[in-house]
């Protein structure tokens, strides 16, 4: 993080790559609080003794690497083991490919796991959070690289608006350390594999006061959306859909990356000769000039749900390292298909129900 010092000295900048360094900042300390209290327990212990005495005879599959510290050893927990690592950890695994591919349709259930899951009622997933990777949907580029210019500003004398510029254009991700934990893919796959076998109540396990709690906060979040889309038996795809509309709405007009200032967002500001969106008379919204989209109100609202057009980041921001990859989203990661995020991607001035039909279509 920035100090405080830091940050006045960049508020006092008045140029566009002082607004985004701040706009990054606020984005990066941004507190999360949980959607559902009611599944998050402190320790193991507290949530084996609620499970206990709100579900007769559950089974405990448990997620975690401190089970040993507990006074819960029964019969009727199973521990998890942590999936083999890779040999040598590679972030293009984690993006595109067939290693990407090869990633999320391994089977992680062996013959014990679904003999156990088959003969027990009341199957309760226990996810001890600081046990599980939470890359690349926390640690996604655009964090990393947000990190690696943080740090590099803290370490300039001479802070103005030259020298910012430098370090946003020159900065690249912070590398990932690869730990051994439950890797999220294979909690993912471990939870479909599961879901077609039985039925199973999520809880997990975080502290509050924790360095890392602001992660597993959000990690909960986001995975429980997962679930959520996992167990529904109609309309999983609309529930997607909307799901992403919203959170990518909620992400750009919270943090305003595209900081439009009279009529005019940041990119149209720089115009250059690799940057030269039109400027509309009315909005910002280049893309009603480029395409005149059916669409687009007046005042450059629109009148349908387009996931494309939400997910978009254009040229000028995405070499600055604002932007989400498809396999940063854990929905799109979970759910979705190459070809079906590409229908996601580049269905571009479209309604929700055509996309959808699209993304059916491809299953």
């Amino acid at each position: 993080m920035l100090s405080n010092e830091k940050i006045e000295i960049i508020k006092k900048l008045e140029c566009d790559e002082a607004d985004l360094i701040l706009r990054l900042h606020e984005y990066h300390t941004e507190k999360y609080s949980l959607n559902n209290t009611r599944n998050v327990f402190e320790n193991l212990d507290i949530a084996f003794n609620a499970m206990s005495n709100e579900s007769e005879n559950p089974f405990f599959v448990v997620f975690s690497d401190g089970i040993a510290e507990t006074s819960h050893k029964t019969k009727n927990t199973y521990i998890v083991p942590f999936p083999q690592a890779d040999e040598e950890f590679n972030e293009k695994n984690y993006y595109a490919g067939k290693a990407l591919d090869k990633r999320l349709s391994q089977n992680y259930l062996n013959d014990e796991i679904k003999t156990m899951l088959k003969n027990n009622k009341n199957i309760i997933f226990v996810i001890d959070v600081k046990d599980v990777s939470t890359y690349p949907i926390w640690n996604t580029n655009m964090r990393r690289k947000a990190i690696t210019i943080f740090e590099r500003i803290k370490k300039e004398q001479n802070i103005n608006c030259k020298t910012i510029a430098k370090i946003i254009n020159n900065s690249i991700p912070a590398k990932i350390v690869s730990n051994q934990k439950y890797d999220l893919d294979f909690l993912i796959q471990f939870f479909k594999e599961a879901n077609e076998i039985t039925d199973f109540k999520t809880i997990y396990i975080t502290k509050s006061d924790t360095e890392r709690a602001k992660e597993e906060i959000f990690f909960i979040n986001e995975f429980e959306k997962f679930v959520h889309a996992l167990k529904l038996k109609e309309n999983k795809y609309d529930y997607i859909y909307d799901t992403l509309c919203s959170d990518m709405d909620t992400m750009f007009s919270k943090y305003g990356f595209c900081s439009f200032k009279d009529n005019k967002c940041v990119s149209q500001r720089h115009k250059g000769i690799s940057n030269n969106y039109p400027t509309p008379c009315t909005d910002g919204c280049c893309f009603k000039v480029i395409n005149k989209c059916e669409h687009n109100n007046k005042d450059g609202t629109c009148k349908v749900k387009c996931l494309a057009c939400k997910l978009f980041s254009c040229p000028y921001l995405s070499k600055k390292g604002i932007g989400f990859s498809t396999s940063e989203l854990i929905l799109m990661r979970a759910f979705l298909n190459n070809k079906q995020k590409r229908d996601a991607v580049y269905t571009f001035f479209e309604p929700k129900e055509v996309v959808i039909r699209k993304i059916e279509k491809h299953k």
